[in-house]
């Protein structure tokens, strides 16, 4: 009988073994489910944050004096906790500062009672596409009748917003001429050396053998067309900006002399035409940059030289020639056109950084703070 009750005893104790060692591993199951669950919504935290920061999502609450403004590192507010998946998840992020392109995201995922913590550094980067091709278009890029290049060529880039901005005249030149925006003169605008005595005109028409001189510091402000023909010419020496409200033309031998860093930004279109030509004399494409809204036709044996940026289409025809590279919605050559690729192109002038995109550097994370 005793034999029995020990056999029994022996039997229950078992029996509670293994229903210990039973629960115990259920509920490592259930920890390392969970565990699991907390990492995932945690990375989920993390891809969240990325597409704030770098996308610069307008619906992400990432700055307290401007709630949707997820461009600016220096001013990130942590991201409460936000539920994922079921009631059971969230995350929640914080942000430590490293510079004005750089910031270390940590975020903590919960999944029940788990909590996992990730953290990584989301970089930006800015690059400009003048750089690496000749051509760099959204749409198309075609090639006609004997036209080339030697650089190389991508489609497919278009930026969310456009690249050149519309230029903002103060005061107003509405109704212009008028006092403050009157149309050129060689005789009441040049000095005895041909240099510039005023910068603000309505239309600006330089004819003949006229010769205009710009120099370091300049800014010149045309509030309709600028217009240069019959073999006249405008050097410009240092650092100089032509703003153009409305269309730029130049034709027939016409020959813009640049001798230091020289941005032409024009809110209509650009035309150059029966040889005429853009920074050819010195020919350094770092010193030149065109930002044009409008269309871009270059023809019969015209010839640019540095980066030309526009919002629409670009077309070469009729032996034209650039030397740099060019960023476009499109971009056409025809009859014997011809892109010389220059890495350079542009890079000099201050508005290069018109040409700039913000991209995201390759993710990397590791576990912890």
């Amino acid at each position: 009988m005793v034999a029995v009750i020990v056999a029994a005893v022996a039997l229950a104790a078992i029996s509670l073994s293994f229903f210990v060692a039973t629960q115990q591993k259920h509920s490592g199951s259930v920890l390392t489910y969970s565990s699991a669950n907390a990492l995932m919504v945690a990375e989920a935290g993390l891809r969240y944050t990325e597409k704030c920061l770098i996308d610069s999502d307008s619906n992400c609450l990432c700055n307290t004096s401007a709630p949707n403004d997820c461009t600016n590192f220096l001013a990130l507010q942590s991201f409460p906790s936000t539920s994922f998946g079921d009631t059971r998840g969230s995350f929640s992020v914080a942000f430590t500062y490293i510079d004005a392109d750089n910031v270390r995201a940590t975020a903590t995922g919960k999944f029940a009672e788990a909590v996992r913590v990730i953290s990584k550094v989301i970089s930006r980067e800015v690059v400009c596409l003048l750089e690496d091709n000749a051509a760099t278009a959204c749409t198309s890029i075609s090639f006609v009748n004997n036209s080339s290049t030697n650089g190389t060529t991508a489609t497919g880039n278009c930026p969310e917003t456009p690249l050149v901005e519309a230029l903002v005249f103060s005061p107003d030149p509405t109704g212009c001429p008028n006092v403050d925006y009157p149309d050129f003169s060689a005789g009441s605008h040049l000095d005895g050396s041909n240099n510039l005595t005023r910068f603000s005109f309505c239309n600006m028409n330089i004819t003949g053998t006229q010769t205009v001189k710009s120099s370091d510091g300049n800014t010149v402000w045309i509030a309709k067309d600028l217009t240069m023909e019959s073999s006249s010419t405008w050097s410009s020496s240092g650092t100089v900006t032509i703003n153009v409200k409305g269309n730029a033309s130049l034709k027939n031998l016409t020959d813009v002399q640049v001798s230091g860093p020289l941005t032409l930004h024009v809110d209509g279109t650009l035309t150059l035409e029966n040889s005429a030509r853009i920074n050819v004399t010195t020919g350094d494409a770092a010193n030149m940059i065109a930002l044009v809204m409008g269309a871009v036709s270059f023809k019969n044996s015209s010839d640019f030289v540095g980066g030309l940026i526009s919002n629409s289409a670009v077309t070469m025809s009729n032996n034209a020639e650039l030397q740099g590279s060019i960023i476009a919605n499109s971009v056409s050559l025809k009859n014997n056109s011809y892109i010389n690729f220059q890495s350079t192109a542009g890079g000099s002038t201050e508005g290069y950084e018109s040409c700039t995109t913000v991209v995201a550097l390759p993710p990397s994370w590791k576990e912890g703070g």
